[in-house]
């Protein structure tokens, strides 16, 4: 009798745990553990950074491609903050690029898009979170990328953009950033013609 109860209660207790454990599973979101943006930010004073985003439903910035403009030409625009220790550090991604979009894009003014063909343009933001006026805007327009790959998209459908992406980006001519294992795997928005 006495192994009876012991049998009853703990087939109870395991049927309670299994039941809330399946339970708090479905409350959470399925995000994905890579990140929608990763990258390593090597900075010139020895300071590394693993940078992961990972987009929210509520974001007030979307991911967007646009266009077409009066050249025929499409923007892919892509935006991640991530606060990490004192500080925030930002990627905004810009590629002007043909309507399929799939292929390798070498740096340039990719947002002056309609003169400079099709092009990537990376800016790397830092600041202070304490400061918000104490903001260093790296930018790869500023320094040579001849020998840097640049954005390379493997996959653009109307609603999801996959890719990676390296290159160099500059705050002064002594102050650099080195932008390494750069990824995309990211849901994206269309919208006309924005400059």
């Amino acid at each position: 009798m006495k192994n009876q109860i012991f049998k009853s209660i703990a087939i109870g207790l395991l049927s309670a745990f299994f039941f809330v454990s399946c339970d708090k599973s479905n409350d959470e979101p399925d995000l994905n553990s890579d990140g929608d943006i990763t990258a390593t930010f090597q900075f010139s004073d020895g300071e590394s950074v693993d940078f992961t985003f990972t987009s929210q439903e509520d974001d007030f910035v979307k991911p967007y491609v646009y266009g077409p403009n009066s050249n025929d030409h499409y923007k892919l625009y892509l935006r991640g903050e991530k606060e990490i220790g004192a500080k925030i550090y930002t990627i905004n991604l810009y590629v002007t690029m043909p309507e399929n979009g799939v292929g390798d894009y070498p740096f340039g003014r990719a947002w002056q898009w309609y003169d400079e063909g099709f092009v990537t343009e990376i800016l790397i933001g830092v600041t202070e979170k304490g400061d918000p006026l104490s903001l260093k805007q790296y930018m790869s327009m500023e320094i040579d990328n001849t020998n840097s790959k640049g954005v390379t998209i493997t996959s653009l459908t109307d609603t999801h953009a996959k890719g990676t992406f390296s290159g160099k980006a500059m705050y002064t001519e002594s102050d650099v950033v080195t932008i390494t294992n750069g990824k995309f795997d990211i849901a994206v928005n269309r919208g006309d013609w924005e400059d």
